[in-house]
């Protein structure tokens, strides 16, 4: 966790162990890619950065959606 963050306060999975992590993470992948794939081939997918403040990430959210308008 981040230093600001305490550790105490962070809630584990009982299955996070690596071997869950990578059969979850394949799941998700196997059932994103084809709905991200429909969706780029249509000309429809939206890819936007999430690094930044909610603040940050919201007026790129906006301003990508308006700029389809």
């Amino acid at each position: 966790p981040p230093d600001d963050v305490d550790p105490s306060l962070i809630i584990q999975r009982k299955d996070d162990k690596p071997a869950s992590i990578r059969k979850r993470l394949g799941v998700y992948k196997a059932e994103t890619k084809p709905v991200e794939q429909y969706y780029r081939e249509r000309g429809q997918l939206l890819e936007i950065g999430g690094v930044g403040s909610f603040e940050e990430v919201y007026a790129r959210i906006r301003a990508s959606i308006a700029s389809r308008s």
